[in-house]
């Protein structure tokens, strides 16, 4: 609580009848009084600033307190908007990191795939030319540009399936090439005696075949076609194995 105190300002009256009744003593006891009084003002006046003082740093504080409460009821707040994932959404995201992972893989299996693919289809390009040109004066060129044609995928099988992979060179493409044409001309696949046909095997391993050596190299003499239930017509690539004496069909 503030003291007021009050100063009695008759004192310095300039009225007449006021002087006339002061003495020394009675000024020099009220100018104490004053100053006392003075003091005492001073010292409330610093009392009050205190209080004041303090009010403000309570409002400050109150104010920070106030602050610190807004801005932990905000990131309660904002803890409370993120989403839990609970069993079944951990589930999916798994099946999802799964699911990205295949696909990579597979796109690398792709491209993989691609870059083979390319360099099977620059060899195969070669070979293909090189066995074309080899044997094109075996086959009439009206069937080998027939792509539906057994000369032609005889040709793509000596390219691209023979294990053997002979040569272009090699003495043994050519009877090798007019062997797969009468395979394919008369369904070899269903022939009772077919071993070691269109194997990895030398053509003079090959079933019902009998060789003769020549120069040094082995070549078809004769064939035993018997009971093999030939279908379809024998083709007239056959008559250009030279060194064939006998062909033997029932």
């Amino acid at each position: 609580m503030v003291k007021i105190w009050k100063v009695d300002f008759s004192y310095f009256s300039n009225d007449s009848d006021d002087s006339t009744t002061s003495s020394e003593d009675q000024d020099h006891k009220k100018i104490f009084e004053l100053e006392e009084a003075s003091e005492n003002v001073e010292e409330e006046t610093e009392n009050i600033e205190m209080i004041v003082s303090w009010n403000e740093d309570s409002n400050e504080n109150e104010l920070s307190d106030e602050k610190s409460i807004i801005f932990h009821d905000q990131m309660i707040t904002d803890l409370n908007a993120v989403p839990t994932l609970n069993n079944t959404d951990l589930f999916s995201r798994k099946r999802l990191i799964l699911f990205a992972a295949i696909v990579a893989i597979m796109a690398l299996a792709k491209s993989a795939i691609e870059r083979y693919t390319s360099k099977t289809k620059k060899e195969k390009s070669y070979r293909f030319e090189a066995i074309f040109s080899q044997i094109s004066h075996i086959s009439s060129n009206f069937t080998l540009q027939n792509l539906d044609s057994t000369q032609y995928n005889s040709i793509e099988w000596l390219a691209d399936f023979d294990r053997r992979k002979v040569d272009p060179d090699d003495p043994e493409l050519e009877e090798r090439y007019i062997l797969t044409v009468l395979f394919f001309s008369t369904k070899g696949d269903s022939w009772p005696y077919n071993a070691h046909w269109l194997t990895s095997a030398h053509i003079c391993e090959w079933d019902n075949i009998d060789c003769i050596n020549v120069n040094g190299y082995d070549k078809v003499s004769s064939l035993h076609l018997f009971e093999n239930k030939l279908e379809g017509k024998i083709p007239s690539e056959i008559l250009k194995l030279s060194n064939l004496g006998k062909v033997v069909r029932k």
